[in-house]
């Protein structure tokens, strides 16, 4: 038996990038995966410059790569996840 609200461990010091932006959708992929400890439902921050952007929650795992949905209550202001910004858990 698992809530959706039990939380997630990932990896400590889980780090990636984000790899694209899909800002229609509201979703990213990201340039980690299984092979790194990524884990579905995992929530980690978007920051870029040592700033908070957002929070995403990860919605599907491959190998090398994953995808996550954009936490719009996290989101700051009109900040949004670009290409480039770096994940952390």
């Amino acid at each position: 038996f698992r809530s959706k609200d039990v939380e997630v461990k990932l990896p400590a010091g889980l780090k990636g990038q984000v790899a694209a932006v899909d800002a229609k959708w509201g979703f990213v992929q990201l340039n980690i995966g299984s092979d790194n400890g990524v884990l579905a439902r995992g929530k980690m921050m978007v920051v870029r410059n040592g700033k908070l952007l957002t929070k995403v929650q990860i919605t599907s795992v491959e190998k090398d790569r994953s995808f996550a949905n954009v936490l719009p209550e996290w989101t700051q202001g009109d900040l949004a996840a670009a290409a480039g910004d770096t994940v952390l858990y």
